[in-house]
């Protein structure tokens, strides 16, 4: 039973690697017709929803009627281009 509580530690330690390596990329989140998200309102949604750091990148264009209504985590990062 010794010998494989390292090989468990070990596997554990690697997991936890693995899964903090995939949650600090930032996701990206294309407003417009040819993105993800039709407004900057729904992809804020999905950005503020997914937490952690987030870029949005907005494609040239008009949005008439276009507001944000949304607070934002001061502690999470985001990024709006466009």
């Amino acid at each position: 039973m010794r010998a494989a509580m390292p090989t468990l530690r070990r596997s554990i330690c690697v997991l936890a690697a693995l899964l903090s390596s995939f949650a600090c990329h930032a996701a990206i989140y294309r407003v417009g017709p040819d993105g993800d998200y039709a407004t900057l309102q729904v992809a804020l949604d999905a950005a503020v929803l997914a937490g952690g750091p987030q870029s949005i990148q907005v494609e040239s264009g008009l949005y008439p009627g276009t507001s944000i209504n949304k607070t934002i985590n001061a502690v999470q990062a985001l990024t709006i281009t466009g």
